[in-house]
């Protein structure tokens, strides 16, 4: 509010004394407007107040005194800053507005003035209250001035830039909401061309520009924007305010594009603040913050494109901005945290330990200015600590670390709730707490870690760019957690903050290659525990969208091709690819090359690539490449000196690469090194640090060379105990994850069983609970089934131990514990619930209804994995829940040998055990002791080369005669020694026997084993051999018949074509047995028809093309159209009332021969999950022709005797059928393809 003018502009007629002094104290007033001397306007405050004084009464005039003593102690305040000035100008306002009550024409007038000095007092003072009291003022003058008012426009804007500064102070957004309604209804009374027109421009466009700021409305800014270029046009070249509003509309354009990520955003940004910088002078008040936005755009356009030139600008403009802003400068706290941040960034790229020291050096000043209680000590806080961290990082000091998390600390206390930086105080709290936990191993800090991140997370508005960096962090504690503890919902749960990463990003913006690294990382990790090839796959693609994304010169690039090049590692390891191999050794070293000296990402690359040459020289024994590999190891060491948290990383890598060399060169200092080092790398972690286990399996393996090495009698076995101690820690190692626990334990045992140690048992019993631990942790059965491809023979070794131990009842129950397993596992899901309803119907229904889902899970392509480990997790809780009750404390535990012994009640049991130490048969009989029979003239090469000439007997390759040679073989190493004893046993002849074969052996048909001689009986005369996968499954098979055995349902399944035409004929001859046969065929036999005509039918018989894959679950019968029946389709099936199963197709009881054999996961082995209790089925593909014979003779053996049907002849029914096919003269490859499987 002005001056207003004296009596005499006013009025003619003789004046007082008071009036004079008026005039005199405004004349003063006037010419100090002219000449800015302190003195003059000292001079109108004394004749002011004199003439008030004179007055006291006061006249008209009087409030028009008062007005221009307030603006004239406003004037002073201003110039020297004296509060008392201040007060006393709202003393005056105050008084004038007295002389103004309600109803005076000037009553606005005057509230108006008392406002405006109040919000004065408010923005120099910090009085809070005076900001509440102007507010009122300014709302009471907006009543006055109506719609219509001249001045209301004016009235409006004050109030709305009141809003905006309590906004500002208390950070309410309704405050906000209200200063920029305030602006939009100010700006329609001022159209194009009045004179406050830009007044309201501008105050729209900065509420506008702080609304975007807090909710990130990117329409908020698209309006600031425009009308910051509106506001450009009313400043055309040589106005005096045209470099603020180019430096405004740089900012604006300057957090677009931090929003949308459009380069040509920042150009525009550049380009503006250039022209702001060429328009003032060196000396001009504004100069330091149009450097400092230009070096924030020269930022971020080197985040965008990289490029040292740039970075370079962005510091020399922090720099130069830092120069105009000396001690004491109000902007100087931002210039200092701005350049330390630059800084930091170019030592992050180049790696200079001078640019770090400058980082630390500026943010510790910039904390000096903020003591406790300064609005800016959050940042201040943040940056020291960011600063220090990459200190950390470098030199390993633990106090700098612990430094950091107190800085964290006390930011997170002092921010309040809705603070701009909680999120980002939260987020840097729990990084910290996890590079702690990944150095001292505290579970704990891993805990806050990941509650914080969530915290910081709860604080970012969904599809916000802000979700970004807590979303990242949360993702890396929990991927941490998920290798230390195994729960594969950590995992899931990771790659879901990566995907949601990715979906807020767009395709340019600068940090989706970093995203596309993280999402990548998580991928690989779920492939190394689940083993889906389409993860690695997928993460092998998103490391090379990421590299596209960058050129040779960005920061980030080198770490992505380190990790781009482990992921074709890994895909090397699981196909042996060499061009993966030799990709992944190119990609490492293009990384090294673009690594700069000092970056603390080189040493990760280092021991990559020296890992991967050793990997190449063990493949191909080129000595330069493990000399290579140790060199690199050593310059990784010297970047992790001692205390450093990868020191004990580095160590053991070193130490593992000398230990190889030793082996090649015999180099005792090579030995000595390791010794040393592991124990030293050992000595620097926390036993509960989750790399702990790690280097007790070094050692293990360290100890296993010194006892090869020195060729000590086995009965020094020092070396030996000293391993098996070291891998039984390491397996015992609760904070390691299980899959590490699990490696260790199986090294342990197959050690301990190889030099006949006293442990061993104790190993083997460890691995299997181990590989069911990890087992639970997969989702699906294809997931289980790739995993169980790693470690065929555990169960099998488990078992030779045993028996070499002579514990033949345990050797059974780890034969049944490591075969089958995941049919085993799921029909868990199935089990009879009827006496735990009994006990406890509760959890009963629980357990049901959790049990179903499992199962449909495990049978189930795509997986929600979050959801199968909640499930897993509830499994195990309720199975601990009835194994405390009475009478259930074994409710699904593995099964006692007693209750094993049953399978036996109804003729022996053979369960050969092919082992890689030594092959066994065992005999299980109903009332005594097993049997073993030492299989001495049989090992696992001898049975892989049978099974080798099979395929190639049964191909074509070679001629058909030769499946004697090999019927002769499995003779005389299997079933001769089993006869001889069953003999002994005084088993009767043409009595039937069950075998239980393992590895090779499940793909052989020792059924048909015989001498193949003039005079000599061949195994089929002998007995009746069916087969059975475990022995629970045969119990099963033989448990709750009916009493009554009714005439079955027989559905016959066929679907002919030009390969196989004898179907027809197939189906034909059996129909002559029964009338009432359902027949499902040719368009008619789809699967919904097929698993519907399964449910009302005892019996099927399938006839059609049977088909193997290579994942074994996808192997299936091909229905009408060539629609696939697969094992899944199969397994999903519950069959309550089924009985047999006769299927006359290719392949269909022929599994995983070379992966999984003894899991028999083959048609006939789904068949019988699902409810049957009789399977037939073939070994290989079958001839055509072959079906009706087999059929005609096999249903003319199984009716009879009429009506009076029972599945439980099908074994022998096939044994007759096939010698009527011998009648018939078809050859014997074609006759012993057919196997009985169950009751």
């Amino acid at each position: 509010m002005g001056l207003s003018g004296s009596k005499s502009t006013l009025q003619q007629g003789e004046q007082t004394a008071a009036e004079n002094l008026f005039d005199l104290g405004f004349s003063y007033h006037q010419r100090y407007g002219d000449t800015h001397q302190q003195e003059d306007l000292e001079d109108a405050i004394t004749y002011y107040k004199a003439g008030l004084a004179e007055d006291p009464a006061g006249k008209p005039e009087h409030r028009l005194w008062l007005n221009n003593l307030a603006v004239g102690l406003i004037t002073k305040y201003e110039r020297l800053g004296q509060v008392k000035d201040l007060e006393d100008a709202v003393f005056y306002r105050e008084q004038s507005l007295r002389l103004h009550p309600p109803g005076h024409p000037m009553r606005a007038w005057s509230l108006n003035g008392l406002a405006n000095t109040l919000f004065i007092k408010y923005e120099h003072c910090q009085k809070k209250d005076a900001l509440e009291e102007a507010i009122t003022c300014y709302a009471q003058a907006l009543e006055l001035r109506p719609p219509g008012h001249s001045d209301r426009s004016e009235s409006l804007n004050n109030l709305a830039n009141a809003f905006r500064s309590r906004y500002q102070e208390f950070g309410e957004t309704k405050d906000l909401e209200a200063a920029i309604s305030g602006h939009e209804e100010s700006l329609k009374l001022v159209p194009p061309g009045h004179p406050d027109r830009l007044l309201s421009l501008k105050n729209l466009a900065n509420s506008l520009h702080t609304r975007y700021r807090k909710l990130g409305e990117i329409k908020d800014l698209e309006e600031t924007i425009i009308w910051n270029e509106e506001i450009l046009e009313l400043h055309p070249p040589g106005h005096s305010g045209r470099s603020y509003v180019l430096n405004n509309l740089s900012d604006a354009l300057h957090d677009r594009y931090k929003q949308l990520r459009d380069i040509s955003d920042v150009k525009r940004a550049i380009n503006f603040s250039k022209q702001a910088l060429e328009l003032c002078s060196l000396y001009d008040p504004g100069r330091s913050l149009f450097l400092f936005n230009l070096a924030n755009a020269f930022f971020a356009k080197y985040e965008q494109v990289g490029g040292t030139g740039v970075l370079e600008k962005a510091i020399a403009g922090y720099q130069q901005a830092l120069q105009l802003r000396p001690p004491g400068h109000p902007d100087r706290f931002l210039s200092l945290g701005n350049l330390g941040n630059g800084l930091h960034i170019r030592y992050q790229s180049l790696g200079k330990t001078a640019d770090l020291r400058e980082t630390i050096k500026y943010h510790e000043e910039a904390l000096s200015l903020c003591p406790v209680g300064h609005p800016n000590r959050v940042t201040a806080l943040i940056n020291i600590g960011n600063s220090v961290l990459s200190r950390f990082k470098q030199l390993g000091k633990s106090k700098d670390l612990e430094d950091i998390i107190s800085w964290n600390k006390q930011a997170l206390e002092i921010c309040p709730p809705n603070h701009p930086l909680k999120s980002l105080a939260l987020n840097n709290l729990a990084s910290n707490l996890s590079i702690r936990y990944e150095q001292l191993g505290d579970i704990e800090d891993l805990r806050g870690a990941i509650n914080y991140n969530k915290k910081a997370l709860e604080l970012c508005q969904p599809g916000h760019l802000e979700r970004i960096k807590p979303l990242n962090n949360l993702a890396g504690a929990l991927h941490t957690r998920y290798q230390q503890i195994g729960e594969i919902k950590d995992l899931e749960e990771a790659i879901a903050c990566h995907q949601e990463i990715l979906s807020l990003l767009a395709p340019t913006h600068p940090d989706k290659s970093v995203s596309l690294n993280g999402l990548a990382n998580a991928l690989i990790t779920r492939y190394g525990q689940i083993g889906q090839r389409k993860d690695l796959e997928e993460a092998i693609n998103c490391y090379e969208q990421a590299l596209e994304l960058h050129p040779d010169g960005h920061p980030n690039k080198p770490s992505i091709l380190n990790n781009y090049a482990s992921s074709l590692f890994s895909r090397y390891q699981k196909f042996e690819k060499m061009e993966d191999m030799d990709q992944a050794i190119a990609s490492y070293r293009q990384g090294l090359e673009l690594y700069t000296p000092g970056n603390p990402g080189k040493s990760g690359c280092l021991h990559n690539l020296a890992n991967t040459l050793i990997a190449r020289y063990e493949d191909l024994g080129e000595t330069k490449d493990l000399e290579e590999a140790i060199t690199l190891h050593e310059q990784a060491l010297k970047l992790h000196p001692p205390g450093h948290p990868e020191h004990p990383s580095s160590l053991r890598n070193l130490s593992t690469a000398m230990l190889n060399r030793f082996e090649s060169t015999g180099s005792m200092s090579d030995l000595d090194f390791a010794t040393t080092n592991y124990k030293a790398a050992l000595e620097c972690l926390s036993p509960h640090h989750p790399f702990y286990s790690a280097i007790l399996s070094s050692q293990a393996l360290l100890e296993i060379t010194k006892h090869e090495s020195t060729w000590v009698t086995c009965h020094d076995c020092f070396h030996i105990d000293k391993a098996c101690m070291l891998f039984k820690a390491a397996a015992d190692h609760v904070t390691s994850s299980p899959y590490s626990r699990f490696t260790a334990a199986r090294k342990w045992a197959r050690l301990a069983h190889k030099h006949q140690h006293n442990s061993a048992i104790d190993a083997y019993s460890m691995a299997l609970e181990l590989q069911q631990q990890n087992l639970a942790l997969l989702p699906s059965v294809i997931s289980q089934q790739e995993h169980m491809g790693e470690t065929p023979q555990l169960g099998l070794n488990a078992a030779s131990c045993a028996i070499s131990a002579g514990k033949l009842e345990l050797a059974v129950q780890f034969l049944e514990q490591g075969r089958s397993i995941l049919w085993s596992k799921m029909q868990g899901y199935r089990q009879s619930l009827d006496e735990l309803y009994k006990k406890d119907p509760l959890l009963a229904s629980e357990l049901r209804v959790v049990a179903h889902q499992l199962e449909k899970n495990a049978v189930s392509i795509d997986v929600d994995v979050a959801l199968q480990c909640l499930l897993a997790e509830k499994w195990r809780d309720l199975l601990q829940k009835i194994r405390q009750l009475d009478g259930f404390s074994d409710y699904l535990q593995a099964a006692s040998f007693h209750t094993l012994q049953k399978a036996a009640n109804e003729g022996p049991i053979i369960m050969v055990n092919v082992s890689s130490f030594q092959v066994d048969a065992l005999i299980l009989i109903s009332s005594d002791p097993p049997l073993a029979v030492p299989l001495c003239d049989t090992s696992p090469e001898m049975l892989g080369q049978l099974l080798l000439q099979l395929l190639e007997v049964t191909s074509g390759v070679r001629p058909n005669k030769d499946i004697v040679s090999i019927l002769q073989h499995l003779w005389d190493g299997v079933a001769q020694p089993v006869v001889k004893r069953l003999a002994q046993l005084g088993v009767p002849e043409k009595s039937r026997i069950w075998w239980c074969p393992t590895s090779f052996l499940c793909a052989l048909p020792v059924h048909a084993a015989g001498p193949y001689k003039k005079g000599a009986n061949n195994l089929p005369y002998l007995y009746t051999s069916s087969y059975t996968p475990t022995l629970l499954s045969l119990i099963k098979a033989r448990s709750g018949l009916p009493q009554n055995q009714s005439t079955p349902k027989i559905l016959l399944v066929s679907q002919a074509d030009d390969t196989i035409p004898k179907v027809a004929a197939e189906i034909e001859a059996i129909k002559k047995f029964r009338k009432d046969i359902t027949s499902c065929s040719g368009q008619d036999a789809h699967k919904k028809a097929v698993l519907q005509g399964l449910q009302s039918h005892s019996w099927v018989h399938f006839a059609c093309h049977g088909c193997l894959e290579a994942q074994p679950f996808n192997s299936w019968f091909q229905l009408h159209g060539g629609e696939p029946l697969t094992i899944l389709d199969l397994a999903k099936a519950q069959l309550p009332n089924a009985e047999f199963a006769f299927l006359s197709a290719c392949h269909s009881a022929a599994g995983d021969i070379y992966g999984t054999p003894d899991e028999s996961i083959h048609l006939a082995g789904a068949l019988q999950f699902c409810g049957f209790r009789s399977v037939i089925g073939t070994l290989w593909a079958m001839v055509d022709d072959d079906g009706p014979a087999l059929a005609h003779a096999f249903y003319s053996h199984m009716f009879r005797n009429g009506e009076n049907v029972n599945f439980r002849d099908a074994a022998e029914g096939l044994n007759f059928s096939t010698r009527e096919l011998k009648k018939q003269h078809v050859t014997l490859d074609r006759r012993v393809n057919f196997i009985h499987i169950g009751a």
